[in-house]
């Protein structure tokens, strides 16, 4: 119960949240259940709106991707250039469901006298923020290939655990 004495809710996705307890505030919710949620961590907090004797807060999950940008669409040819799962070897469409992903991946190498550069800083500043802004902004880890783009069905997507390498084409 809040302050109000009003029982608070928190809902996202049609999904209600159980409260984990007046000493968290709606940040922490969010924060808390992106564990099982991984999309609401960028999702906005509306409410509370006072409903049946509750108070409801609804996480909105923001639609597109950082910086707004969504993929485009995708025309007939570029459909069927993306038609094969690259983790199954057959057709998107096989699980009888029309969806599927197309995943990009980066590998990355770390700098790690970059890394122990900052933390020098840091260390002897003695707040990692001030560091953040006083030090030299170097790349701390840089890409090791170029992006690739695959295919991913819907049943190799949500049914698999497959190792992020597998998606790289040879």
């Amino acid at each position: 119960m809040n302050k109000a004495g009003l029982q608070r809710v928190f809902r996202y996705n049609s999904i209600e949240l159980e409260d984990p307890g007046p000493d968290h505030d709606p940040v922490d919710v969010r924060n808390l259940y992106s564990a099982t949620y991984p999309e609401i961590t960028s999702a906005a907090i509306e409410g509370p709106d006072e409903k049946d004797n509750k108070l409801v807060y609804t996480f909105r999950r923001a639609v597109g991707t950082k910086g707004g940008a969504v993929a485009p669409a995708m025309k007939e040819k570029d459909l069927r250039a993306a038609a094969v799962c690259h983790l199954c070897g057959k057709g998107f469409g096989h699980t009888g469901m029309p969806l599927f992903w197309r995943v990009t991946v980066t590998r990355y190498g770390v700098n790690a006298a970059a890394i122990r550069r900052q933390d020098g800083l840091a260390a002897h500043l003695g707040n990692t923020a001030l560091a953040a802004v006083m030090g030299p902004d170097e790349d701390m880890a840089t890409p090791i290939c170029e992006p690739t783009t695959v295919t991913v069905c819907e049943a190799c997507a949500i049914g698999r655990l497959t190792p992020v390498a597998l998606l790289i084409p040879e």
